[in-house]
């Protein structure tokens, strides 16, 4: 099975994200729907039912002005709508037991608004003859019969219809009075869901849709600097032209920050091709001319016309030179070994200026064919953990090259700095011929020999000081020199 492109799976990825998304917003819209709704039909039932609710009241019949004896409506008779229940309720006959209170019924009132169905259900007492008065206005819808056992003040469902019911109580005698009612069918809920998930369905494909168009167009736009670095990245595996960059200039965002280091990578690839491209023609230069030597000077010692002497002569020129190729094999291999970290460090606590002591004691005899002065200006001990045998080397390599290039009569001196936490600074300073600005930016590559000061007379290779630094480097430390030509030089390392 074809293997999917990542402009694809970001693609799936947002479109399955977003589908997640349209449908949760889906579900939350259809509940916020449902639940403003309901909310909306309760609250138009509640102001429904209050409304028809505050136009019935019981008023005292010390406050009350009766009417003119003829206005007055028969006995038994519940009075018009807004004017107060004389006979029925408290009547005012002279014969008759005096009236307390007077019921007002709401004058034009509507028993069917905004959906609601209203309806009022009365069970009142009677002061005069005892006999309960009773009445209803208004209509429940057919699926309910009303019952004075309806909580009262709560909105409650009940088939299909949200209820909600006010109670009067009676002035006269306690759970008598006037139940005013109202119920509003709970359909209108659920029509107001199901039009707005049908509304969110029609909308969501198109949303998928659009999420897809969208991220697949957002997707190959945003990896078009990837295509440029695979189109690149197989021009210079084909061409081995390392010299090719993307410059794609300086960006903030994570895939210019790739090109960037992409070409920083070239950068360090091209150098360090070149560097080995001059290292082979310099290694292969410096063998060639002893292997030269030694089939000459080999056959010239086959010659039979060749002396004794001639032989012999040729046999001590084949030994030199091949201690010269052997120094070089084996200064080669110690820098392969330092440059990919074959060889282990092996670190140890040790006094770096009694070892320092040692070298400039091993040199004495060779300093003193040029009468050169060593010296070793720090004379408390010093302690650094690091590879001794490497450390060694280094000092070694310093020294010496102080020792050879040092005018007759100098100096060579030797001073090291404890630095805290472990680190030493250590310098070999000479007065000897020094190295010129052009050569001393040069000094450290491998086969450089300064004309004026490293001729191959010196026996010198140009691998000592590419040497020190690997050695140096390895130990995470620096190594800088400073020289003046003719009066001398300074070579430190930090580690």
């Amino acid at each position: 099975m074809k293997r999917l492109s990542i402009k694809l799976k970001i693609t799936l990825y947002i479109t399955l994200i977003l589908s997640a998304f349209a449908v949760a917003m889906m579900m939350i819209t259809v509940n916020f729907a449902r639940t403003s709704s309901v909310h909306q039909l309760k609250d138009t039932l509640r102001e429904e039912v209050n409304s028809l609710y505050g136009g019935f009241k019981f008023v005292s019949a010390k406050e009350e002005k009766l009417p003119p004896e003829g206005q007055r409506p028969p006995e038994g008779e519940l009075p018009p709508e807004g004017q107060g229940a004389f006979n029925g309720y408290g009547g005012g006959d002279k014969d008759k037991a005096p009236r307390k209170f007077t019921l007002t019924v709401p004058a034009d009132a509507k028993y069917e608004n905004r959906g609601v169905d209203l309806f009022v259900w009365a069970d009142l007492s009677n002061e005069v003859n005892t006999e309960n008065i009773c009445f209803t206005k208004g209509a429940l819808p057919a699926e309910l019969k009303f019952d004075t056992a309806w909580k009262t003040d709560k909105i409650f469902e009940l088939n299909g219809y949200y209820v909600f019911v006010r109670f009067i109580e009676d002035p006269i005698i306690s759970k008598k009075g006037i139940w005013v009612c109202g119920a509003i069918d709970t359909s209108d809920t659920r029509t107001a869901a199901y039009n707005t998930t049908r509304l969110t369905l029609i909308q969501i494909p198109f949303v998928i849709l659009l999420a897809a168009v969208l991220s697949y167009f957002v997707s190959k736009h945003t990896f078009k600097p990837v295509a440029k670095i695979t189109e690149a990245a197989a021009t210079i595996a084909a061409s081995n032209d390392l010299s090719q960059r993307l410059n794609m200039g300086e960006g903030k965002d994570e895939l210019s920050t790739l090109a960037s280091t992409f070409d920083g990578m070239l950068d360090t690839i091209e150098r360090n091709f070149e560097k080995e491209k001059q290292f082979t023609a310099d290694a292969s230069h410096e063998l060639r001319t002893p292997v030269a030597v030694i089939m000459a000077q080999s056959e010239f010692a086959l010659d039979p016309k060749a002396t004794k002497e001639d032989r012999t002569e040729a046999l001590n020129s084949i030994n030199r030179q091949s201690k010269k190729m052997n120094k070089l094999l084996s200064e080669l291999l110690n820098l392969a070994r330092a440059d990919n970290k074959v060889e282990a460090l092996e670190k140890e606590s040790f006094d770096i200026c009694e070892l320092a002591e040692m070298v400039l004691a091993e040199n004495d005899a060779y300093a003193k064919e040029k009468n050169i002065s060593l010296s070793l200006e720090t004379k408390e001990a010093v302690f650094v953990r690091a590879d001794q045998t490497q450390i060694m080397r280094v000092l070694i390599n310093l020294i010496s090259n102080a020792v050879k290039y040092g005018k007759e009569g100098g100096t060579v001196s030797v001073s090291v700095e404890d630095k805290g936490d472990g680190h030493i600074l250590c310098k070999v300073i000479d007065d000897g011929i020094g190295i010129s600005p052009e050569d001393l930016k040069c000094i450290w590559n491998r086969f450089f020999r300064a004309d004026s000061a490293r001729s191959s007379d010196s026996g010198s290779i140009g691998l000592g000081l590419p040497m020190v630094k690997s050695i140096i480097e390895t130990h995470g430390g620096t190594v800088s020199a400073e020289s003046v030509l003719g009066e001398g030089s300074v070579f430190s390392f930090y580690i």
